[in-house]
């Protein structure tokens, strides 16, 4: 979404049409309060819906008083996270204005807002195109990282039981999901001779035994031994 105020502000104005016609993509003109642009990031949970927050400046712009309160609000958005602030450079391309804002933005106290410098406002719409795909990615990134640390903790719990007695201490289930890819993998190491011997080698005699004993005696068998022991 933009805000429709951009129409009436010299420097963003040439760009609203490229924007309109993006609305396919989600550019779809309406009023935003405290900010400029803004699209849906991938919800967290199911009751909350996230919005990634841009502000448009010139260099002109980003000199006055109000574009630092309109910062300042920025920042304190979702915890000055999924913020960020897209800065215009002046046409000789200096960047003067992008180290003054820099510098303000941090004597402020609100360092954790990003600067997207450009340098012509036709860089727009593949600059927020780009900004969307790259939290995308992002989302999938950590959803993929949160699945494999569920994954491993499942598995070092199971892995912890897979002998016959008290559940075997951390450093020795580190040591077991180090050396197999899985239960199945375990299970391949310790009936085979050599897997037994390292094992035992890597656990030590007593508690490789336990582990091994599991599997080739049997869930079953090995909890009729400890209540029988």
């Amino acid at each position: 979404m933009f805000c429709s105020s951009l129409r009436q502000r010299k420097d963003w104005a040439p760009v609203v049409p490229a924007l309109s016609r993006t609305t396919g993509s989600g550019w779809k003109e309406t009023t935003l309060d405290g900010y400029d642009v803004s699209f849906a990031l991938a919800p967290q949970s199911q009751h909350r819906q996230r919005f990634f927050r841009i502000l448009l400046l010139s260099s002109e712009e980003a000199k006055t008083a109000a574009a630092r309160a309109r910062i300042e609000r920025l920042s304190m958005l979702d915890g000055g996270k999924n913020v960020a602030v897209m800065l215009l450079l002046d046409q000789s391309g200096r960047v003067d204005s992008l180290v003054d804002l820099q510098m303000s933005i941090v004597t402020h106290g609100m360092a954790s807002v990003p600067i997207i410098p450009m340098s012509s406002a036709a860089e727009l719409v593949g600059r927020l195109d780009a900004l969307r795909r790259q939290c995308a990615q992002a989302h999938t990134a950590s959803v993929s990282r949160r699945s494999r640390v569920d994954e491993v903790a499942e598995i070092r719990g199971l892995a912890s039981h897979c002998v016959h007695g008290q559940a075997l201490p951390p450093e020795h289930v580190d040591i077991l999901t180090d050396v197999s890819a899985g239960l199945g993998s375990l299970a391949q190491l310790v009936f085979s001779a050599d897997g037994q011997r390292k094992i035992c080698d890597l656990l030590g005699d007593a508690q490789g035994s336990r582990v091994i004993s599991f599997f080739t005696h049997g869930h079953e068998a090995n909890r009729r031994l400890s209540i029988w022991g």
